[in-house]
């Protein structure tokens, strides 16, 4: 049987940007599921070596390059080596394998 366990909380500090993520590890299982809560200005997810699905919770907010809009419900596939960069206020998870 799996557990799952916090294994980081931490504040983002970044500049315009106020919110914070926690990380939950999941035993015996080989991804990792983060928890993001961001209100207002803009975020980049930085590119990872690894492919990744966002999981919109809860908010708004539009894609930077493309003007899309994304609402509760998105689910968005970040490619390995893709940047992903939007502007507003979401609750969102981003799991991403290991």
């Amino acid at each position: 049987m799996s557990k799952l366990h916090l294994k980081a909380a931490s504040t983002k500090m970044k500049a315009n940007d106020i919110g914070r993520f926690d990380v939950y590890k999941l035993e015996e299982v080989s991804f990792e599921v983060s928890y993001h809560t961001v209100v207002g200005s803009k975020e980049t997810i930085p590119a990872a070596p690894v492919d990744r699905v966002l999981i919109v919770i809860n908010g708004f907010a539009n894609t930077t390059d493309t003007k899309q809009v994304i609402r509760d419900g998105s689910v968005i596939e970040l490619k390995a080596g893709e940047t992903f960069e939007y502007q507003g206020q979401m609750k969102y998870y981003l799991v991403a394998t290991k």
